[in-house]
């Protein structure tokens, strides 16, 4: 089965999977290696943007869970969105939630985030 790759020194550098913010932020290649690797699904993707927003004072994490999880998981869980892709789909499949777990994940994640 196929997991969202995460790179773990995201509490240190915003978005390490686009090119855009790699060329700005200019972070050391060892950021990128294999052992700073995590495999995990939405949902685990989601709680470690909350850690690291929570962590960090909203320094780091905010953006990705702000703008892409949460929307993604309602998407996926609330809404029967779910891509046509194959790996997003494994992703679904892995880490699926009925819709009244995610309305109080996502409740969770807001009163956490205040």
């Amino acid at each position: 089965m196929v997991y969202i790759v995460i790179i773990i020194k995201e509490n240190e550098y915003l978005n390490l999977v686009q090119l855009d913010f790699i060329t700005q932020q200019m972070p050391p290649f060892a950021v990128q290696t294999k052992d700073n690797l995590v495999y995990c699904d939405l949902i685990e993707h989601l709680l470690l943007h909350v850690l690291i927003t929570k962590e960090s004072n909203v320094k780091f994490g905010y953006p990705g869970l702000a703008v892409f999880l949460v929307a993604r998981t309602i998407d996926w869980y609330i809404k029967d969105l779910v891509t046509p892709r194959n790996w997003e789909r494994n992703c679904y499949n892995k880490s699926y939630l009925k819709k009244d777990e995610v309305k109080k994940l996502i409740n969770c994640v807001h009163d956490f985030l205040e």
